[in-house]
């Protein structure tokens, strides 16, 4: 695994002002607090396990506390295991430490996307082309294809060993590299599963473009009505990136 560090730029989310009050058309049924923050428009966003937080813009990451650019020619990035690891510009896996990108050699698989894993360690590899590939580098740094898929992933959520994902309205769980399981269809063709957050293994979120859910046994219970996208959890708070207006919202659980 390669050493590692945390870009000092990178501010803590606890200093990104936000505003308090919900979109227009959202809802809260279950009494969850929605904060709008700061309003970068983002392509894609992690969060690390302390509370960082970063978005892209197009080819650039930007710290979303204050904008501030950490790097550029970026395909893709994630959080995973102290770094922020990305696939730049000419399709190399790299990370950033203090004096900018090291690039350790081609992208696993010629992904296309990187997601991190809910443990903070593993990291995900999304093949976006034929073959479409699922593949992961756990914490010890052994990359290993999970899966081979009719079509894209859409969201990944878990661990390398166990973990969801989803493809268009179908959601699948999959122990290692074992075979995916179905466990969850939504019977609305443009109902897509955009976002997953697996934070442990009694606790699954998802999202569509539509609302936030969690997973409760066999129920869905909407946390958020009226939009959605990717998902980031962190203790009791939900990071959800809104296809919508391309904006970063919080979703805090009652107290």
């Amino acid at each position: 695994r390669r050493p590692v560090a945390v870009p000092s730029a990178v501010a803590r989310a606890a200093a990104v002002p936000n505003v308090t009050t919900a979109a227009a058309g959202v809802t809260a049924p279950h009494g969850y607090r929605v904060e709008r923050l700061r309003p970068i428009a983002a392509d894609e966003f992690d969060v690390d396990g302390e509370g960082h937080v970063a978005v892209r813009t197009g080819a650039t990451v930007r710290d979303l506390a204050d904008g501030a650019a950490l790097s550029e020619a970026v395909k893709s990035f994630a959080f995973a295991a102290g770094e922020l690891d990305l696939i730049t510009a000419s399709g190399e896996l790299g990370y950033l430490d203090a004096s900018g990108v090291k690039t350790v050699g081609p992208v696993p698989f010629e992904a296309a996307r990187l997601r991190a894993g809910d443990d903070g360690a593993d990291l995900f590899f999304l093949r976006d082309q034929p073959p479409y590939t699922l593949g992961a580098m756990d914490a010890s740094g052994t990359v290993r294809a999970l899966a081979a898929l009719p079509a894209p992933v859409d969201a990944v959520a878990g661990t390398a060993a166990h973990h969801v994902f989803s493809i268009g309205p179908d959601l699948y769980a999959q122990a290692g590299s074992e075979e995916p399981q179905l466990v969850l269809h939504l019977p609305e063709r443009d109902q897509l599963i955009v976002g997953l957050a697996m934070p442990n293994a009694e606790t699954l979120y998802f999202a569509t473009h539509r609302g936030v859910y969690a997973v409760r046994g066999s129920l869905a219970m909407p946390l958020m009505l009226g939009f959605g996208g990717p998902l980031r959890v962190a203790g009791k708070t939900l990071t959800v990136l809104n296809e919508g207006d391309r904006t970063l919202y919080r979703l805090v659980a009652p107290a």
